[in-house]
């Protein structure tokens, strides 16, 4: 649980910080940029998991076959 913890904040925190702070939109409000991270968040979170049930179901001994 912890490497997936630190994963989602370092997601979060670079998606945030590195595009949508300096690229996208400058000058918000924390409160802004704390959504933001936690949108990310979610959204790499969701991802994660689904990634992780679809590869349960590929039929392969080791992902070195791809």
């Amino acid at each position: 649980m912890s490497t997936m913890d630190s994963s989602l904040n370092a997601t979060s925190s670079v998606v945030v910080i590195d595009f949508i702070e300096r690229c996208a939109w400058r000058d918000k409000t924390d409160r802004f940029y704390l959504r933001c991270a936690r949108a990310v968040s979610l959204a790499a979170a969701t991802f994660m998991i689904s990634s992780a049930l679809i590869l349960e179901y590929v039929p392969m001994e080791s992902l070195n076959e791809w």
